[in-house]
């Protein structure tokens, strides 16, 4: 633990501040070159601003000196008065464009970010140590006020509190250099301690951002999420999750505290230096005006000066550590934005033109930061055109297979060849175009439901008579012609008051619409049946069946009865594939497919069993109510039709 601790505070940032500034300079000139322009008329309005302020008691001291008529003063007074308001003016003016520059200059970072985030390879959200520079990158651009934001900025503040200081300076010198000495070497002692802070702030900053992505996620994504609402309030977990935000809470209060503590220390520090500092110089100040060196115009100069010299001084000493700040977050944006997988961007060999083998070749997958590979050692292959099944027990590891075929994953060891060639040998958006999934986890986006399904940039690149086909095929077409939109009604009632919001057997249909209209040469189906009615089911495999001729296909189930129609099935068992072979041949087999596959078919047998007991019992009943009234018998026939029903369509396996 020691030794992990040690390691992190000796992270040093990747870029250094030159390269950096240069980073961001570019950027401004790109995309806001009127934030440079405001920040070249703020020095000289800085400027203008502390030697109004310096000058303007003196001014007045000195007219009320020599001037016989206080409207002379008066003059003066508003004159000096009309000059500060036109700075305040002025200066409100650029301030304004100045934030209102550093927004878009948010804006543009967190575009940046969020681009990087669509386009980079998938397993890389995986990675812990990407995850962390994530972290790292969002905190440099969260707002307006992060010290990658303010950095091209605080080179202009820096600039001004320079030219400042030597203007109080000249002042001063005149006074005595000793004066500037002191005040010099006062400001120098704290810049030790300042440094100090900083570096351990930037040394332990990923544990606050680790707590403070545990929140968030419990505060935004939990709490805010409507699905997680019926099982908070049924099952009573409210409290529980209160007391874990709670515990978080502790722990952000407890990391924050200490970087608090940190800068009471160096602030305590500054004080007590600025305390003997300035006590010195006002004492010196005093003494000669006692002794009748200074007048009065000329003592409230240079105590102005003394005061305001020794506040830029400060205020170097703070713009050199938001600089320093600044290039540490920049840095960390950079390297974040830096990151690259290892799928191929550039040129690619050909695609194939029809459906392709698939087949892993000694696969192993570990997720980063796993104690047990999900994986172990799999080998076999899937040929082209051939329908493939998955089947195991949850945690099997079926759904990782798929990603790792699509590209979104890659092996940790062996490797993954589509019609004999590696992964990375195709170009990574071609080698996508090759496959279509249904998966488990799906998004619908906010908008229109044909857009949904051709997942177009724009609606009027929809083949609308291919649209139509798709959501015909798929079953949707009743719901559909339903709409008073049709299939241009929206989704998503939150952002369109218009929307609808469909069931989860219309979202599983309009999925598979989706992969209709991609018309992909490997289809993935993960769970597709997973929230249809049994009817609707048995027409899912029928249709799936048929749709996918033209392709290779991977159907992923954990109703065994349901793959029957595929070629091949290969059962998954710790991490492992244990048996492979058609239904029939792993039957006969009497391996763990045909043990498992029992199990699930009892239920079925004994629910049948039922059925007809209970149909047994409501024929005696309706026979002897009809014998008493003197009535023609009648069928009691519901339980009956419900037994057919299940033979037809397969869920009694063996009835």
């Amino acid at each position: 633990m020691a030794e992990k601790q040690e390691k992190k505070q000796k992270r040093k940032p990747k870029y250094g501040m030159l390269s950096c500034a240069a980073y961001m300079f570019n950027m401004l000139w790109r995309h806001e070159r009127g934030l440079a322009l405001t920040g070249i008329l703020l020095v000289p309005w800085s400027l203008g601003a502390a030697a109004l302020g310096l000058y303007i008691p003196v001014i007045v001291i000195e007219y009320l000196e020599i001037s016989e008529h206080f409207s002379a003063v008066g003059l003066v007074i508003l004159g000096l008065s009309a000059a500060d308001l036109l700075l305040s003016l002025t200066g409100s003016i650029l301030q304004n464009k100045k934030d209102t520059a550093e927004l878009y200059i948010v804006m543009r970072m967190k575009y940046y970010l969020q681009k990087y985030y669509l386009e980079r390879d998938f397993y890389l959200d995986y990675d812990p140590e990407v995850q962390v520079l994530d972290q790292r990158a969002q905190a440099g651009s969260e707002s307006n006020y992060a010290g990658a934001v303010c950095f091209p900025m605080r080179f202009v503040d820096i600039l001004s509190t320079v030219l400042k200081f030597i203007l109080f300076g000249s002042v001063v010198s005149v006074l005595s250099p000793y004066v500037i000495l002191l005040i010099a070497l006062g400001c120098a002692a704290s810049i030790p301690l300042s440094a100090w802070e900083r570096k351990r702030n930037y040394a332990t900053r990923d544990d606050r951002g680790a707590i403070s992505k545990k929140l968030n996620y419990l505060s935004g994504d939990v709490a805010k999420n409507f699905k997680y609402g019926k099982d908070i309030r049924l099952y009573g977990l409210g409290e529980p999750l209160f007391s874990l935000g709670k515990a978080l809470l502790g722990q952000s209060r407890r990391e924050h505290g200490r970087v608090l503590r940190r800068n009471f220390v160096t602030a305590l520090t500054g004080f007590l230096v600025v305390l003997v500092r300035d006590g010195a110089v006002y004492g010196f100040l005093i003494a000669r005006a006692v002794a009748g060196e200074l007048d009065a115009a000329g003592f409230v100069l240079y105590f102005t000066a003394v005061t305001q010299m020794a506040g830029v001084l400060s205020g170097i000493l703070q713009g050199w550590s938001g600089i320093c700040e600044g290039a540490l977050q920049v840095s960390d944006y950079r390297e974040a934005l830096e990151v690259t997988g290892s799928m191929n961007r550039g040129k690619g060999i050909p695609l194939p033109q029809g459906p392709f083998s698939i087949e892993f070749r000694n696969v192993t997958f570990r997720y980063k930061g796993a104690e047990k590979n999900v994986l172990e050692n799999i080998s076999f292959k899937i040929q082209a055109g051939e329908k493939a099944a998955l089947v195991g027990l949850n945690g099997a590891g079926k759904t990782t297979i798929t990603k790792l075929m699509c590209g979104l994953l890659l092996p940790t060891e062996g490797e993954v060849l589509l019609d004999g060639h590696a992964l990375q040998e195709y170009n990574r958006e071609e080698l996508y175009s090759l496959f279509g999934l249904v998966p488990q986890n799906f998004n619908l986006l906010p908008m229109s439901i044909a857009r949904n399904i051709a997942c177009t940039s724009r609606e009027e690149e929809i083949d609308r008579e291919r649209l139509g086909r798709c959501i015909a095929l798929a079953g949707l077409e009743e719901k559909i012609e339903g709409l008073p939109l049709g299939a241009d009604t929206p989704l998503d009632r939150q952002l369109n008051p218009d929307g609808v919001a469909l069931s989860g057997g219309e979202t599983q249909k309009l999925l598979l619409a989706r992969l209709l209209y991609r018309s992909p040469r490997c289809m993935i189906l993960d769970e597709p049946t997973a929230a249809l009615d049994p009817i609707a089911e048995d027409r899912m495999y029928h249709r799936y069946s048929e749709m996918s001729s033209h392709a290779t296909s991977v159907f992923i189930s954990h109703r065994l009865a349901s793959t029957r129609f595929c070629d091949r099935i290969f059962y998954l068992e710790n991490a492992r594939i244990r048996e492979c072979g058609t239904h029939g041949e792993l039957m006969a087999a009497g391996g763990r497919y045909q043990e498992l596959y029992e199990v699930q078919s009892r239920y079925y047998k004994e629910e049948a069993q039922g059925q007809e007991g209970a149909e047994s019992w409501a024929g005696r009943k309706i026979k002897s109510a009809a014998e008493r009234k003197g009535l023609p018998e009648k069928r009691a026939g519901g339980a009956g039709r419900k037994k057919v029903w299940g033979r037809r369509c397969g869920f009694w396996p063996g009835v």
